[in-house]
């Protein structure tokens, strides 16, 4: 880990840039995701880093982005590795992208709290705001359909999908309470 924080920090001083939200994916097999964004082009990229190989060179993948929406606010790695999803312009567009492919899916539903991957990388949760209650959405990947799974509760707070990507389930408020939900 000591190795690693000291490649990301050699990058930072390499790169006349800003990095931040930097993160893994579960498995640790595949690489660091931080976003990157230049001050001169005002674009944003990704830098893949391989926690196993530091002394390989970073990959880097422009962020499809509209002028607009540069800043990138949080980023998400699927637990396959293969996608990311990540939040700009205020938390009001969630942006999707094939790290293989370079497909690219915007959601735009309004303000987005909280974002979970099904753990089968198939399906990714979104919790959205709407006024002073809370929405959980679910995507699929495959269909590219966006299904409302429950309003009835306010103020969530967290989310988990069960292991097979059947459930998710939510705390409310003060972690009192529990939602089961089935996607």
């Amino acid at each position: 880990m000591r190795k690693m924080m000291n490649v990301l920090l050699l990058l930072s001083m390499l790169i006349p840039c800003t990095a931040t939200n930097a993160q893994q994916t579960p498995h640790f097999a595949y690489a660091y995701y931080s976003i990157v964004s230049d001050g001169q082009a005002g674009q944003s990229r990704l830098l893949l880093i391989d926690p196993a190989m530091p002394e390989k060179e970073a990959q880097q993948v422009q962020l499809d982005l509209p002028p607009e929406t540069r800043y990138v606010q949080e980023i998400y790695a699927s637990p396959n590795g293969a996608w990311v999803a990540y939040l700009a312009k205020d938390r009001t567009i969630l942006r999707i992208t094939n790290l293989l492919t370079d497909d690219s899916r915007e959601i735009d539903r309004g303000y987005v709290i909280s974002v979970a991957w099904a753990p089968n990388s198939d399906y990714i949760a979104v919790m959205m705001g709407e006024g002073e209650t809370y929405t959980v959405f679910v995507y699929s990947l495959k269909t590219q359909e966006f299904k409302k799974i429950s309003s009835e509760l306010s103020v969530f707070r967290r989310f988990a999908w069960s292991p097979e990507s059947r459930y998710l389930v939510v705390t409310k408020e003060y972690c009192f309470d529990v939602a089961l939900l089935q996607r």
